[in-house]
């Protein structure tokens, strides 16, 4: 195999075997910047992600430094997309 990929979490559903999804936390100085979606580079590790490990979805959650003390991440789901691959 020549991609490797380590997300933070791999979601799996116990009643299908065939069902997964990964997880991402990302912690950022400003969320603000997170305002008009996902950053390309966090986009392009989920992508890769996906088609390294054969998930189709993955759940990112960013937290600037107030967002971790209010629990109140920036939620994001991310589709596997074979044309940005």
């Amino acid at each position: 195999m020549w991609q490797t990929a380590d997300p933070d979490g791999v979601i799996r559903d116990p009643e299908d075997p065939e069902w997964l999804e990964l997880f991402e936390a990302k912690t950022v100085d400003d969320i603000r910047s997170w305002e008009s979606g996902i950053p390309d580079y966090y986009m392009d590790q989920c992508q890769w992600q996906m088609d390294t490990i054969g998930a189709r979805r993955v759940h990112l959650a960013a937290c600037g430094p107030f967002e971790l003390f209010h629990r109140s991440p920036k939620v994001f789901v991310v589709d596997y997309d074979p044309e940005y691959v």
